[in-house]
Order: structure tokens, then C-alpha cells, then sequence
């Protein structure tokens, strides 16, 4: 039997797209099977898809085309369907519903429903539909730019032609050096630099794609701006990603960034923001390779795998047991050997490991303190706070105000 997807398996990183989105997350299966992911942040879940079987049924038919796609009911509600393949045939995971902070329209469309969802807090749309195709990448290993994702579900296709002669309309305006698009060798030294954490030439690199051209998706010069600005942020956060940073603080970086741009009054701050979010993306990645070279050549073969161990399963409680199972040796034997190459207890490193995630997470996200104390497993608030400060010698909102972007 082939294993399942194993983005639907990752249960801590969808509880981490709920939460982002503060909507329902669900996984649909083939057989028509429904199952909520469930967030602790979200204590009154809609599930829309358990109770309306024309909300299933309208999601199952587009998830058979094998691509994401966002959805509306009632005039005012959102969905987002992410296809995903797997040893059971296949299904789609199911997000929203959501209401975005202006308005919109898409393709695909179910007016005559009479759905009320008491949402208060509306969300950016760029929000909503990079978690869609960081789900879909996940699940699938393709890649879908976000202007394509725009072009295949915001753009009528009774009135693209109309729009693509605007668009040549547009270009005829402006000269070949403002209006062609990157070249893929631009954008390959934008994105080299990111992932080899080089800060000495990602600026240089940033701006040689602005002068090479931003393209046009946009008649107004500023929301053009913003879209491919946050287009860029798209390819940057899965470059980070692909270098070793871990998703969800790559993902809540970019979150923070893209609601700076949609908040850019002028085109020069809108590209100040990109070129900062290089920036910003770029020092992860440094940060992140010059943690992992403190790793000598000949290292302890046990010592370092219980490293690996507690870095992949740093959201989720961690035993001394556990470690030691997984590379067939007895708890005692590890702690010991553990404390003999290290100088501290496993449990230790462990408490370390997760200030340092928390401080990134401080630094890079706008989480709260409760969050990022849930987030990385503590038993409470409180214990959080004391361990936080024992570390730093500042509480967590101390470090908060200092420090976050």
C-alpha cells in the first residue's frame, strides 16, 4: 500500500496555515471522507465542509482538475482547494471559509448559496493564496508562480484579450529597459544569493531585477508594483526554504512583508520593502548555514543525530526515549554520551533550541507570546515566560519590543 501524502501527515505545519489564516482547514478524501484539522486558536470551527454537501461536492469537482483554485459562495465567502495526490487515490484539502480585506472576484463562482459565516477579521488576499500554493508545492513538488495563479483564477477569460491588448498598450509606453520582464538569469542570481545566504551581493542582485523590468500586471503603476513585489517575495521564501530554514518561519516572514507592501503609499517604498525582504530572507539563510558549520568533520555520529532529531521535532514534545529509539540505543547510554561530547544535558539543548526558534519567531513573525509558547510545546504561558527569561535576561515582550522587525 503507497504511503499518504505526506503533507497531509504534517499535522503541525497545517495547524500552523490554520492558524495563520485563522480559518478551517480540512482534508477532503477521494471516498468523500472529511477530516478537520484542528487548531486550539481556533475554538469555534465553521466546518462548512462536514455540514453543506454542496460545498463538498462544488470543491471535489475542482479539485479534479489538479490545480489550485479559489472559489466564492454567497457573494461575500472564500474558499481555497489544494489537490493532492496519494496512495488512496488522491483528494484536496480544503481552506476557509475566509473574507478578504477588499473586494474581489473570481472565476469560479456559487452565488446562490445562502452561506453566513460570522468572520470578523478579514484577511490580505495575497495571504490567502500564497499559504494555497505553499500547500500545493508541498503536496505536489510543482511550483506555481502567483502571477499564474492570478491569470488561471482572478482573470475572466471572456475579457483576457482585452486585457493583453491593454497590457501591449502599456508596454508601448514605457521603454524596453522599464517594462520587459526579468530575465530567468536575473532572477537565478536573485535567487542564488538567497540561498547561499550571500549578503554582499543580494542588494546588487535585487536591484539589477528592478532595473531589468517588473512586467505589467497592472495598468496603475503602484498595485503593479505591489503585485510583482509580492510575486518576488513568493520565489524568495521557497528559496529560503529549499536552503534549510524551516517553513513556518520562513512563511511568517513573508506574511509580515507582504502586509508592509499592501501597505506601500509610493512605488519607491514598495521596492524599498522587496529589496529589504531580500534582505531579511537572505540573513535567514546565513544564519542558518553559519548554526549548521559549528559541525566539525569527524562529529559524534550519535551526538549529531540527536541534533538532527530534536530540529526536526522542535514543535512537538520531545523524549529522551524517543531520541534513543530511533537510532536503537538505550536513554541512559545516549545521556550520558550526549553530555559527555556536549557539556549539557539533552534536555538542555532542547530547552536552548526552542529560545532560539522562539527568538526568531519574535524577531521574524507577529506572533504573540501565547502563540510561539503553544507553538513550540511549552506546557504554559508561564513556564514559557520563566524559561525565556532565564535564556535572555529579558521577558519575552521585553525581547519583543527590542527586537522585532
Amino acid at each position: 500500500m503507497m504511503k499518504e501524502n505526506p503533507v497531509i501527515s504534517d499535522k503541525t505545519m497545517l495547524q500552523y496555515v490554520s492558524m495563520n489564516l485563522n480559518c478551517d482547514l480540512c482534508i477532503c478524501g477521494a471516498r468523500g471522507q472529511v477530516r478537520m484539522v484542528e487548531n486550539p486558536y481556533i475554538p469555534a470551527p465553521f466546518r462548512a465542509a462536514e455540514k453543506d454537501a454542496s460545498l463538498s461536492e462544488q470543491a471535489s469537482a475542482l479539485a479534479k482538475s489538479g490545480q489550485p483554485t479559489i472559489f466564492r459562495r454567497s457573494k461575500k465567502y472564500f474558499f481555497g482547494v489544494v489537490p493532492f495526490p496519494d496512495g488512496e487515490g488522491g483528494g484536496y484539502i480544503l481552506l476557509g471559509p475566509v473574507r478578504f480585506m477588499l473586494g474581489t472576484t473570481v472565476n469560479h463562482r456559487f452565488d446562490d448559496s445562502r452561506d453566513e459565516y460570522d468572520i470578523f477579521t478579514p484577511i490580505l488576499l495575497s495571504q490567502f493564496c500564497l499559504a494555497i500554493l505553499f500547500l500545493y508545492e508541498r503536496a505536489t513538488g510543482v511550483k506555481i508562480t502567483l502571477e499564474t495563479f492570478f491569470t488561471e483564477n482572478f482573470i475572466d477569460k471572456k475579457i483576457e484579450e482585452a486585457l493583453q491588448n491593454e497590457a501591449t498598450r502599456i508596454r508601448l509606453t514605457y521603454s524596453e529597459e522599464l517594462s520587459g520582464h526579468h530575465t530567468p538569469e536575473r532572477v537565478k542570481r536573485l535567487m542564488d544569493c538567497v540561498r547561499t545566504g550571500n549578503l554582499e551581493m543580494v542588494v546588487d542582485a535585487a536591484q539589477e531585477n528592478m532595473r531589468g523590468g517588473a512586467g505589467i500586471t497592472s495598468p496603475d503603476e503602484l498595485r503593479n508594483s505591489k503585485n510583482m513585489s509580492i510575486a518576488g517575495i513568493t520565489n524568495i521564501t521557497n528559496a529560503a526554504i529549499d536552503a534549510g530554514v524551516q517553513y513556518e518561519l520562513a512563511y511568517a516572514l513573508s506574511d509580515v512583508l507582504i502586509s508592509k507592501i499592501e501597505q506601500a503609499d509610493s512605488l519607491n517604498k514598495a521596492w524599498q520593502l522587496y529589496t529589504q525582504a531580500c534582505i531579511d530572507f537572505t540573513k535567514l539563510v546565513r544564519d542558518y548555514k553559519q548554526s549548521m558549520s559549528g559541525i566539525p568533520v569527524n562529529a559524534d555520529f550519535y551526538t549529531e543525530r540527536t541534533k538532527a532529531y530534536i530540529a526536526a521535532h522542535l514543535h512537538e514534545p520531545i523524549s529522551i526515549a524517543d531520541i534513543a529509539n530511533s537510532l536503537n540505543i538505550s536513554p541512559n547510554y545516549l545521556s550520558t554520551h550526549f553530555k559527555k561530547n556536549e557539556n549539557m544535558t539533552i534536555t538542555d539543548y532542547i530547552m536552548s533550541q526552542k529560545i532560539n526558534q522562539a527568538k526568531r519567531l519574535f524577531i521574524y513573525s507577529n506572533m504573540t507570546s501565547s502563540e510561539i509558547a503553544f507553538r513550540l510545546g511549552f506546557s504554559s504561558q508561564s513556564h514559557f515566560g520563566q524559561m525565556f527569561k532565564k535564556h535572555t535576561g529579558l521577558t519575552p515582550r521585553q525581547f519583543a519590543v527590542k527586537f522585532s522587525v
